[in-house]
């Protein structure tokens, strides 16, 4: 491991066309040993698939012993991940404002 961090910055529309950019860049952050930090700051819009993407991720992360932190998720990010009771593993119960 390296023990760096990798900022990862989700796009405002978190659809089915940035899934497979958003996947390689996750990916790689994770197989090189960094830890993430998901700005979700900008994110409108997003589709079910696009949480399930980031929910791998955080168990990703976990399973590799990584840390895994979300900075500034927005209102829609929040929301969608309420709908999907998913907000506890994701943690994004406990995130910067």
């Amino acid at each position: 491991m390296t023990g760096s961090e990798q900022h990862i910055t989700l796009n405002q529309h978190l659809d089915l066309d940035d899934l497979p950019r958003l996947a390689r860049e996750i990916g790689a952050a994770i197989e090189s040993g960094s830890s993430l930090i998901l700005d979700g700051s900008a994110v409108n819009t997003v589709h079910a698939a696009a949480m399930q993407l980031l929910l791998a991720t955080v168990r990703s992360a976990r399973q590799k012993g990584l840390s895994c932190q979300w900075r500034q998720p927005s209102n829609a990010l929040k929301e969608a991940a309420i709908l999907l009771g998913t907000v506890e593993e994701l943690s994004l119960d406990d995130t910067d404002q």
